[in-house]
């Protein structure tokens, strides 16, 4: 999916969340609105989640397939030195973590007397890295922002749950004191 449609499909998706979200806020906690408020709620979460078709489903399957023969391409393989012990040495630089600046990177590929640093050879592979390493990053933080839109409804629906169930207690309490005053 290209980067443009994906961030028109989050912004969506963030909208149906925010209705949602209000939806929780407000009718969730009156009982005589809750059954409609909660068919409402799950029918704009169903509308967001269909906005990414194979998010968390059986195409991630295929997804992870393409992905790993990508990886088994021979222009890909990396072979393990050996020094004789039989043991496969580790590169320390494996296990780090590189806090990119994606937007420093953007605009870095751009500039022609950065770039001009780079060997010719390499130029238009780096630059290649570079770009998917910048739509990955973007790709992450629209997928952080949906997550957050999730989150942000699954705290409201408990909280106004729980207000609803306190209510319907509190209720119920009132109603058996009344027929204990009754009897």
């Amino acid at each position: 999916m290209a980067l443009d449609e994906l961030q028109r499909r989050v912004d969506e998706a963030e909208r149906l969340l925010r209705t949602a979200r209000q939806l929780a806020e407000h009718d969730l906690a009156d009982p005589q609105q809750c059954e409609r408020a909660g068919r409402r709620i799950s029918s704009l979460i169903a509308e967001a989640q269909g906005l990414f078709p194979g998010f968390g489903g059986q195409d991630d399957e295929e997804t992870d397939e393409a992905a790993a023969s990508e990886l088994d391409e021979p222009e890909n393989e990396v072979e393990d030195e050996d020094d004789g012990s039989g043991e496969a040495e580790e590169d320390p630089e494996d296990d780090e973590e590189w806090d990119v600046d994606v937007d420093k990177l953007a605009a870095a590929i751009q500039n022609e007397t950065l770039m001009a640093q780079i060997p010719e050879a390499h130029r238009s592979e780096f630059k290649a890295m570079a770009e998917r390493v910048i739509d990955a990053y973007r790709r992450q933080a629209l997928y952080e922002r949906v997550a957050a839109a999730f989150e942000e409804l699954d705290e409201t629906t408990r909280h106004g749950a729980e207000h609803a169930r306190q209510l319907l207690a509190t209720m119920l309490t009132w109603q058996e004191l009344a027929a204990k005053y009754k009897a």
